[in-house]
């Protein structure tokens, strides 16, 4: 039996505490991972029909109910299979040869658990579709600016010498933005500027943090102005965020200097953003947050501090360790996402040993942007602490 390939989304409690046990004899990898999934692992539906299916979703499409730390979802589909997002990733077990689907999912901290699941469909979900489940000490989702922002969004392009491309970005100024002093700065991944500009601005109104600005640059096939390359098949993003990826070539490389030295050169120039690595970022989620990792090992002379959110495939060892100037890294990783947990973990442990100043904040949730919006809040305060106007 190859126990390594029956860990993943769907792997049973009885199995994964089995390789979690001291002595199991399972490979290494996989009781490493099985000690993340003991609390996150698929318990057993023999209990549930359609009949009783059909009775509980009261006419609904889909329901989840939480009861101590198990969760059970119920949903009825016409389609050959039924897939889960977001807080949790996995396929529904068909009841019979019925139209109604069945899951459930032993859970740990279900006490500070944050969920928000649907299933998934060919068209975008809509927000009203998506339940939502808090347990009684779950920490509160940060506060956002609604409406119109007093900062500014800006979407622009830079020519990269490095990748022979026009880039997209976009970038959140402050308000009062001037380019009479300069300003701290976080870089992230994905474009992500957008993204966290409101919830940003709440905290530099609320006096938690100085002013920033948040430069972020697009990825993958979207962030090519013209046409995007192919000879990296349909996952450019990857081929860029993480390094030595099969296939990829010098991809990564590139990509690493055009945003760790060219749009940092260009943030400094246009938006006057500080030239000193102290005031500086970077931040991803996912294939992002590998990215944000390798570009504080790589380029700490360029960024202070490092957020690898969730990070995917990151397999670095002692060999990618720098002496002098050191990024300090926080890593995050949700209770439900056990692989991205377990990259994050180890990831962290390794430059622990090291001797860097590396932690962790990880939460009970998923791989989903409210985990990744209260890290980067707590990140943010840490960070960029409130300070004088005057640099």
């Amino acid at each position: 039996t190859n126990v390594h390939r029956q860990i993943g989304e769907n792997a049973r409690c009885e199995l994964v505490e089995w390789l979690a046990a001291p002595g199991s004899g399972g490979q290494a990898g996989a009781a490493a991972l099985s000690r993340r999934m003991v609390d996150f692992c698929a318990l057993g539906i023999g209990d549930l029909t359609p009949a009783i299916a059909k009775t509980r979703l009261e006419g609904q499409t889909f329901r989840f109910d939480v009861s101590g730390n198990e969760v059970t979802l119920l949903a009825y589909s016409l389609e050959p299979y039924v897939d889960v997002c977001c807080s949790m990733q996995f396929a529904m077990t068909r009841l019979g040869d019925s139209d109604y689907w069945a899951a459930r999912r032993r859970l740990g901290g279900t006490d500070r658990a944050m969920l928000s699941l649907f299933v998934v469909k060919a068209e975008r979900t809509a927000i009203e579709d998506i339940l939502t489940f808090r347990g009684l000490n779950a920490p509160g989702d940060p506060a956002q600016v609604t409406g119109k922002l007093a900062g500014q969004l800006i979407d622009r392009e830079l020519a990269s010498e490095a990748l022979g491309e026009t880039r997209r970005l976009n970038i959140y100024l402050p308000p009062d933005w001037s380019k009479e002093r300069t300003w701290p700065a976080m870089f992230l991944a994905d474009n992500s500027a957008s993204v966290y500009a409101p919830m940003v601005e709440a905290m530099i109104v609320a006096g938690e943090i100085e002013p920033i600005v948040l430069v972020s640059a697009e990825s993958g096939g979207p962030a090519v102005v013209g046409v995007a390359p192919t000879e990296y098949g349909a996952d450019l993003r990857s081929a860029e965020y993480i390094r030595h990826r099969d296939g990829a070539g010098d991809r990564f490389d590139r990509h690493m200097r055009f945003f760790a030295v060219e749009l940092t050169r260009y943030a400094v120039k246009e938006f006057a953003v500080s030239a000193r690595r102290e005031d500086r970022a970077v931040a991803g989620f996912s294939s992002g947050g590998v990215f944000a990792l390798w570009a504080g090992l790589l380029h700490p002379e360029v960024y202070a501090f490092s957020i690898p959110m969730s990070p995917g495939v990151a397999p670095i060892g002692a060999g990618d360790l720098t002496t002098g100037a050191r990024a300090r890294f926080r890593f995050a990783g949700g209770l439900y996402e056990p692989s991205f947990l377990e990259t994050a973990k180890a990831a962290e442990a390794v430059l622990t040993l090291g001797g860097y100043d590396a932690s962790g904040l990880y939460l009970s949730a998923g791989h989903e942007p409210e985990q990744w919006r209260i890290v980067m809040h707590s990140a943010l305060m840490e960070i960029f602490p409130p300070v004088s106007l005057a640099r």
